[in-house]
């Protein structure tokens, strides 16, 4: 038997904040579509379970459209069972808008909750208070597998409404714990029987959520479960560092950026960070890469976080106001921390650039 685990879809999101308008809205048509292909791979796949561990929604206002391309992608596959743990961005906002809720989609409430599904026991909860772990009570002899959204612990005794303690279910008979609410994949040892796993998200939608994403593949064979990640994404947001500390020259910065770009898909999104210290001499021009890289990916972002190297030898004979100002910051009681912060706004209003 094949089932899928995915959470954190996050439909109907603002996606402006890193895209123009018009990307924004083809953008948020490829999530839908991405979670619509994920039922055509359960299909294709056999898999005749899909567990959502929450956030399927951005937020509890969810649009008309979206709203019926979910409930029908559920309807017209009731050869699939849809197992539903809602998030804290969603509260209960789809599902109060059925008026029967589809004999597939299964559903859980603040307390533990069962279904026996082709021999394996699916258990969850939704966050909405505290987990009561002690009133979780699984049979050792079945394949169970729990959901929960929330933020994992490793200790116990922390409570709290998206808190969930790894401690507290460990022995508790649980083969596979599918947990969402992390953007990424993760998976870990719950104790000798059983796994955790979060699915992460299955599109990276702002330059905060780089790398692979996609979904958990779970098999449950003879009593036994393995799982297996998916990467299913229709574009992969990438992150590219380029440490400036060893270049003297922005043709010389500007070829390792480029470089390191040479492999990416131009349909991908892409994050370049920009650290280190640089040297005095280095004349930066970030305006001249942007333009350099504008149209080669569907979307990018350069973040400088990169720092001058100087000292205050170096600018005993520099008495502009660039000058005096680094003078005054290198003297201040300022820690090294506060000082690089300051030189680094300071610097950027002295040249006019963006803060």
């Amino acid at each position: 038997m094949k089932l899928i685990h995915l959470s954190d879809v996050h439909l109907d999101s603002n996606l402006q904040t890193n895209l123009d308008a018009e990307k924004a809205k083809k953008r948020k048509a490829e999530i839908v579509n991405t979670f619509e292909r994920v039922i055509d791979y359960a299909n294709d796949n056999g898999a005749t379970a899909v567990l959502i561990a929450g956030d399927l929604f951005d937020t509890p206002r969810i649009t008309k459209l979206t709203r019926e391309r979910v409930s029908n992608l559920i309807v017209n596959n009731s050869h699939i069972t849809f197992f539903y743990v809602t998030g804290n961005h969603e509260e209960k906002a789809f599902l109060s808008g059925f008026e029967n809720i589809p004999e597939n989609l299964k559903t859980f409430s603040g307390t533990w909750q069962k279904y026996n599904f082709n021999g394996v026991t699916i258990t969850g909860a939704s966050q909405d208070t505290p987990l009561v772990y002690d009133a979780l009570n699984l049979n050792e002899n079945d394949v169970n597998i729990v959901m929960l959204h929330g933020q994992t612990v490793k200790h116990a005794g922390t409570s709290g409404a998206e808190t969930i303690s790894l401690t507290s279910l460990a022995n508790k008979n649980i083969n596979y714990l599918a947990l969402g609410h992390i953007h990424y994949y993760v998976s870990g040892t719950l104790d000798k029987r059983g796994v955790y796993a979060y699915s992460g998200c299955l599109e990276g939608r702002g330059y905060d959520e780089c790398g692979k994403k996609g979904f958990v593949l779970i098999t449950v064979e003879n009593g036994k479960l393995v799982h297996d990640f998916i990467p299913f994404a229709k574009r992969t947001v990438h992150e590219v560092e380029v440490n400036l500390s060893s270049h003297l020259t922005w043709q010389s910065v500007e070829s390792e950026v480029l470089d390191k770009l040479s492999k990416i898909s131009a349909s991908d999104m892409v994050k370049i960070t920009l650290t280190g210290k640089y040297d005095k001499d280095l004349k930066k021009n970030v305006e001249l890469l942007n333009a350099k890289l504008d149209g080669k990916f569907y979307a990018f972002k350069i973040k400088d976080e990169s720092i001058m190297k100087i000292a205050e030898k170096d600018l005993e004979s520099d008495l502009s106001l660039r000058g005096e100002f680094l003078r005054q910051v290198l003297r201040s009681k300022l820690t090294e921390e506060e000082k690089e912060g300051a030189i680094v706004y300071g610097l950027k209003a002295l040249d006019g650039e963006d803060l």
